[in-house]
């Protein structure tokens, strides 16, 4: 399950007094969605995973009087992130794995605010019902790696190396830096782990952000930003290549084996496996399929029909409905269930990571 559900007291979309996200307080807003994730929860398979895109608000003046409570400040933050993921885990018992920052280096400006910093981020929660999930493992090829070097992993002196062909250790390896200082590392044949900060672009027309924003990463100088905006495919195209499967198991309804991700899979995902020997392209098997309760205007089904999922959506307004079926309607697989690192292993064999990235 991905979805998004409307911010609260942002934007208004019908003249409903119960429309979702304009409760009065923030608590009623996020027990309401919480309520609608625990009553989903029993239709989501035992290895599958909710993905929600919450962004914090604001308090207003007017939000300060509707909610009645006059100790807040309408300088605060509603701590909107916060409140639904606590109450997530401590009441209604999910199991929250990542709080992933999506980063949006074209956020829209923040008309005109100079008081404080610009928003150039939202907040992604990756929760599972049961410790048993399905998820492979996403990595990134090291930025100064060249040709036949692997990539850089871990902290302890001792770990060894994976050959590419044999998948046999190999001990410590001499690698080359950019800068073609000779340094001795432990490198992983597959890339670097993903990190929980995801710099993905809006659109092309977005208009750059004017003010510092709000994420700063820091070595020894540096920084980073996010802001809120659409919610891209790319982002969708992500989330379902690292916890949808590609096709699972109609007699036992668990995830195939797939061979093309085979080294990606954790411990935990080869325990829960199809094991009635289902191949991968036969009748017996069907494409995974993702569910959006409050579907907006589709980017999830347009995203699932691009990476070959099946797709569940529900929307109440008959405007996004329509939206809907335009954007579906043109929409073509295009094998995106490949990971962006997936390739990684057999590019490395053809050329260094300057033309790879040229690439």
């Amino acid at each position: 399950m991905i979805t998004s559900p409307p911010y609260w007291r942002q934007l208004r979309y019908s003249e409903s007094e119960n429309e979702l996200g304009q409760e009065s307080t923030p608590q009623e807003y996020i027990e309401k969605i919480c309520l609608l994730f625990n009553k989903l929860k029993l239709k989501l398979k035992d290895y599958g995973s909710l993905w929600v895109n919450v962004a914090d608000n604001f308090i207003s003046n007017k939000m300060k009087r509707i909610s009645k409570q006059p100790q807040l400040d309408p300088l605060s933050l509603a701590a909107i992130p916060e409140l639904f993921k606590t109450t997530m885990i401590y009441k209604y018992q999910w199991i929250c794995r990542n709080d992933i920052i999506w980063y949006k280096p074209n956020a829209r400006p923040s008309g005109g605010v100079s008081s404080r910093f610009g928003v150039d981020y939202e907040r992604l929660l990756w929760f599972v019902k049961d410790p048993q999930y399905y998820f492979v493992t996403q990595r990134l090829p090291h930025e100064w790696i060249e040709k036949d070097n692997l990539s850089l992993i871990g902290k302890s002196s001792k770990a060894d190396l994976l050959d590419l062909n044999s998948k046999k250790s190999v001990g410590m390896h001499e690698a080359l830096s950019l800068r073609g200082k000779q340094r001795t590392k432990r490198y992983h044949p597959l890339g670097k782990l993903m990190r929980s900060v995801w710099p993905i672009n809006i659109q092309p027309e977005e208009i750059p952000f004017v003010i510092y924003p709000t994420i700063w990463t820091i070595n020894t100088t540096g920084y980073s930003g996010k802001h809120f905006a659409p919610f891209p495919t790319k982002l969708v195209l992500r989330i379902l290549t690292a916890t949808c499967p590609r096709k699972v198991c109609k007699k036992c309804g668990k995830p195939i084996f797939d061979p093309l991700v085979e080294n990606y899979y954790p411990k935990l995902t080869l325990k829960i496996l199809c094991a009635c020997g289902t191949a991968l392209e036969s009748d017996s098997s069907s494409p995974g399929c993702v569910y959006d309760p409050l579907a907006g205007t589709g980017t999830v089904a347009k995203a699932a029909i691009e990476c070959g999922r099946n797709y569940i959506v529900s929307e109440i307004l008959e405007n996004n409905v329509q939206q809907i079926h335009n954007r579906i309607k043109n929409a073509e697989f295009k094998d995106y269930y490949l990971m962006e690192f997936l390739d990684y292993t057999e590019k490395l064999k053809q050329g260094s990571s300057e033309e790879l990235n040229k690439r």
